[in-house]
């Protein structure tokens, strides 16, 4: 009897891009969040630019004609409106991102139509990253809260998504792709674009000024 277990493309997804992983991870924003060192106005450019970076990889799903990416995603996996919900509570107004940081989500956007357009189907690889960031999101839930003074419902929706259920969504996440992708010639284009997406979030966030800067979105009266 066979002993051998097939590999999934979450397997694969989570071995291969691991180095990827741990360099967006180790940026200075991500030891600034563990720390309960980083600044207000960085928080909330992180926010906004998170904002642009989530319309723009979310759209891009739901008006996919692929019948495999609607496997995969579903409006529940929106986030968006909690990151509205967020730079409502925060304050942060209709101001510009800093230039450096904006030049970088338009990087990223730059990706997501690119890939779209050369290999549709890789753009659940764009997908498994932001999704997957949802399983570290508990942890840093607590020390935004903590060294910001923040909760749900006043600047910490985006980081409070699903709850105590977090690993429930992203069970049913990975069951998604494992039927839509497995044993598929996209295998490889899906993970070249998660490898991709963790480089450009990691450019983000060391992108954005880690320092109280007139970019913090405050409004005024």
């Amino acid at each position: 009897m066979s002993t051998d277990t097939q590999t999934t493309i979450m397997d694969r997804l989570k071995t291969e891009t691991r180095s990827h992983h741990d360099r967006a991870e180790g940026a200075g924003f991500g030891t600034a969040m563990m720390s309960m060192t980083l600044s207000l106005s960085a928080y909330k450019v992180h926010i906004a630019a998170h904002r642009e970076i989530h319309r723009f990889m979310e759209d891009a799903h739901a008006d996919s004609p692929s019948d495999r990416i609607g496997t995969v995603w579903h409006d529940g996996l929106r986030k968006v409106p909690l990151l509205d919900q967020d730079l409502e509570a925060l304050g942060y107004g209709p101001h510009e991102l800093p230039e450096e940081v904006q030049a970088t989500v338009n990087r990223f956007k730059e990706m997501i139509d690119r890939r779209a357009a050369e290999d549709h189907e890789s753009l659940t690889g764009v997908l498994y990253v932001l999704e997957g960031s949802t399983m570290g999101g508990t942890i840093l839930r607590k020390k935004i809260a903590e060294g910001l003074g923040l909760a749900a419902g006043a600047g910490l929706d985006y980081y409070s998504v699903y709850g105590n259920e977090v690993m429930k969504h992203f069970m049913d996440f990975k069951a998604r792709m494992t039927e839509a992708y497995d044993g598929t010639e996209h295998e490889d284009a899906i993970v070249e674009a998660a490898k991709e997406t963790f480089d450009l979030v990691g450019e983000v966030l060391r992108s954005i000024p880690l320092e109280e800067t007139a970019h913090a979105g405050d409004r005024t009266a």
